[in-house]
């Protein structure tokens, strides 16, 4: 996929390291809290994308629509329009990538720096974004997890490690990549307009467990958390699907 990917609505497409020190200003809250996220990455260069997508070994498709989807804030999920997702998971010899859609009435809301850590017990990421968890059949004690950070406003998104089974691990994934760009479809509705994004995203398989772990059936779960401002908005769909040997598109 050779196309110019553009980032949605506010700015040319940025891989999360492109700016380095940027400031990621927060979704204004009751509180005004406003922060800046200036880590140093120094000389690092991101996933090739294109790349990526040419050496995918095993697919998995997800679809995120329906209210059966909805496994937290059944009574504020107002349906597709007001968040959904379409998306694949690959594999590759290197990295895992995911290529989707998705649809959101208020899109980029953040009010924290790190998502994954939020203030409200009840929720386990914070923001507008997608959770990935990756579980050992065998043992679920072995259990890695990243979230594509879209970042308040979509200024500086950013691929952040919420669970790795490395020894050493960092915040977020040092060559990980996110691009996003605007979809194809776009209406107004009471109280916001729902906007649909496409995305796809690349963390190399380094940054996130050996490289054993992958060769192990998985559980793969992929969750979307919809913010339509405080916490108490939140809403999250959820989907899990087992892997099937490498080498089979599903």
């Amino acid at each position: 996929m050779k196309n110019k990917w553009i980032l949605c609505v506010f700015m040319l497409m940025l891989c999360p390291f492109v700016r380095i020190g940027a400031v990621d200003t927060l979704t204004p809250s009751s509180r005004g809290t406003e922060a800046a996220d200036t880590a140093p990455l120094g000389d690092v260069v991101p996933l090739d994308l294109d790349e990526v997508s040419g050496e995918i070994l095993e697919t998995y498709n997800f679809s995120l629509t329906k209210f059966d989807d909805v496994t937290f804030g059944q009574e504020n999920w107002k349906g597709p329009q007001d968040a959904s997702l379409n998306c694949t998971f690959s594999f590759t010899p290197t990295a895992l990538y995911l290529e989707g859609e998705f649809t959101d009435d208020f899109p980029f809301c953040q009010k924290a720096i790190h998502p994954s850590k939020p203030d409200w017990w009840k929720l386990s990421y914070g923001a507008d974004g997608i959770v990935v968890t990756l579980e050992a059949v065998d043992s679920p004690t072995q259990r890695a997890s990243f979230a594509l950070n879209w970042s308040a406003q979509a200024i500086r998104p950013r691929i952040d490690m919420i669970t790795s089974l490395l020894s050493t691990r960092q915040d977020f994934a040092r060559t990980g990549c996110v691009e996003l760009r605007d979809g194809e479809k776009t209406s107004e509705i009471s109280g916001g307009v729902t906007r649909s994004v496409r995305f796809r995203a690349g963390v190399p398989i380094t940054e996130i467990a050996e490289p054993q772990f992958f060769e192990k059936p998985l559980v793969i779960t992929v969750e979307l958390f919809d913010l339509d401002g405080d916490y108490n908005s939140a809403s999250v769909l959820r989907q899990t699907q087992r892997t099937a040997r490498k080498g089979s598109t599903h």
